[in-house]
């Protein structure tokens, strides 16, 4: 306010100063009249106007540069206030920005941290996932794979590249527009709990799996999705075969052993008589054969004497040899029962033992109409063998082809051949028409308390003894078989004694040669 008030005055003195300036002009040219009378007292009339003029003038001029200032001032203070409010404004923005920055940078700072945890749980997850050596698949509601691990990615046959996510399982691992046949996902989605169940094997048949679906709750409790789990339990299943064949054996064992202490004490009151019986009837003899001389149309039980004579010593020693075989048996049980086989061998020859094994069978083998064909050469070569485990082998395999020829026409064939071959010398075959065995069957044939015939029938235990006195023997055993149409059963022994004579010439051979005159003979000294 105080500039407004020094102009108007500057300009109001500025006024006065150019109305003394005229009066001076005035004394100095134009009037004879001094300065102070022409600038106050006696001034013209002409000129008072002028200078009346001039110094309102002055002093208007003066009046609108003070008002032109202040306004002008007051404008500069309202831009001031305006630029102190903006510049207040401005603080406040910078500091909400600045303060938004830093939320919006903290914000950023936390996201990356979690989707870098979120990395590294991906990362732990899967690592997790595929350190697990069961095959893995993550499902949703729709059956879309969400996460499989590298075991399944192993069991599936799938690379990396053919591993297509949010794909139903269907279509990603079988390849297949439907869902596979028996599958119990769709069955677990819908009651929304976790299943269990066992099947053959997804990729091999020949395996066992056992299936497990886990649900797998979110947040809200809602089951979205499911862990599928596949364990192999094929050996778990052969183990706990194994756990109970072992105890049915030491069940058995305990059996066998009272079973043949029973068989065993009347069967000793047998071999301990037949001796006995045996001297006894040779001292009748002579009484017999001088009866004989006197009366020679005697008969004894519609047999002439003669015949009756040499039936009794036959009728002794098939009972003799039953006893045996009695005892011999009795012996395999407890064999069997310890997992052991007593081979005694010896060289012999085989026409007798089939013979014996033929007898015992004899009945069973013309019964009901069966058909029996012997193809055995009159001549065999003698084997070393054990005659006891040969006609035992040969009684459990006719027994076998007697139980499966129930047919009409049923057929049955015992065939021998001998081969100049060491490993194929002597081939036992029996042979029948009867029902047959498919694939499955003939893998489990050689188990023991395997059996397809009911149980007043068969034990399971006649080919899995077999197996073991053949094996026992050094030999082996093939089977074929159609269903319907009938088996074939080989028992193939080795010629032991001419592969060691082949193998001592092939060591000889391998000896270093002498000249002949370096070669002495040991009759010479």
């Amino acid at each position: 306010m105080k500039k407004e008030y020094f102009i108007i005055i500057s300009a109001f003195i500025f006024g006065l100063f150019v109305w003394i300036f005229d009066s001076a002009v005035d004394s100095l040219f134009f009037y004879e009249d001094s300065f102070l009378n022409l600038a106050i007292f006696k001034i013209p009339k002409p000129e008072l106007f002028f200078r009346a003029q001039v110094l309102i003038f002055f002093t208007i001029f003066g009046i609108i540069i003070s008002f032109l200032f202040s306004k002008q001032r007051k404008t500069e203070e309202s831009l001031l206030i305006l630029q102190n409010q903006l510049e207040k404004l401005v603080e406040k923005r910078t500091a909400k920005l600045s303060e938004s920055n830093e939320l919006l940078n903290a914000e950023i700072a936390e996201r990356v941290h979690a989707e870098a945890s979120l990395r590294h749980n991906q990362k732990m997850l899967k690592a997790v996932f595929d350190g697990i050596s069961e095959p893995l698949v993550l499902l949703d509601r729709d059956m879309r794979v969400k996460i499989i691990n590298k075991t399944a990615a192993d069991y599936y046959g799938l690379s990396e590249d053919s591993v297509i996510f949010e794909s139903k399982c269907h279509q990603m691992l079988r390849d297949s527009a439907a869902p596979c046949q028996g599958c119990e996902v769709p069955t677990a989605i819908s009651i929304g709990k976790g299943m269990q169940f066992e099947r053959k094997g997804f990729m091999d048949p020949e395996r066992l799996e056992n299936v497990f679906i886990y649900p797998v709750k979110t947040e809200d409790d809602k089951y979205e999705n499911l862990l599928l789990r596949i364990s192999d339990i094929t050996e778990q299943r052969l183990l706990e075969k194994q756990i109970i064949q072992n105890e049915k054996m030491a069940a058995l064992g305990l059996l066998i052993s009272s079973i043949a202490h029973e068989i065993n004490n009347p069967n000793n009151f047998i071999s301990l008589n037949i001796p006995i019986l045996k001297n006894y009837i040779t001292e009748m003899l002579p009484i017999c054969e001088a009866y004989y001389q006197h009366h020679p149309d005697i008969e004894i039980c519609n047999m002439a004497y003669t015949d009756f004579r040499e039936d009794i010593f036959k009728l002794l020693e098939n009972v003799e040899h039953g006893s045996d075989r009695i005892g011999t048996f009795v012996s395999n049980l407890k064999d069997f029962s310890q997992f052991q086989a007593k081979i005694k061998e010896e060289w012999i020859d085989l026409n007798p033992v089939i013979e014996k094994a033929v007898s015992l069978c004899r009945a069973q083998l013309i019964g009901k109409g069966k058909t029996f064909i012997k193809n055995i050469p009159e001549h065999l070569p003698q084997v070393w063998s054990d005659p006891l485990a040969l006609e035992q082998i040969l009684i459990n395999l006719l027994v076998n082809a007697i139980q499966a020829a129930e047919y009409s026409d049923p057929r049955i064939e015992l065939s021998v051949e001998v081969h100049s071959n060491w490993l194929n010398h002597i081939i036992l075959e029996v042979k029948d028409n009867g029902c047959g065995m498919d694939e499955k069957t003939i893998q489990k044939i050689f188990d023991p308390f395997f059996t397809t015939k009911p149980r007043t029938k068969g034990t399971g235990l006649g080919l899995y003894v077999t197996h073991n006195l053949v094996a026992s023997l050094k030999g082996r055993i093939e089977v074929e078989s159609e269903l319907t149409k009938g088996t074939i059963f080989r028992v193939i022994l080795p010629d032991r004694e001419q592969r060691k004579i082949k193998r001592l010439k092939r060591e000889s051979s391998k000896t270093k040669q002498y000249p002949l005159w370096l070669v002495r003979s040991p009759l010479i000294k």
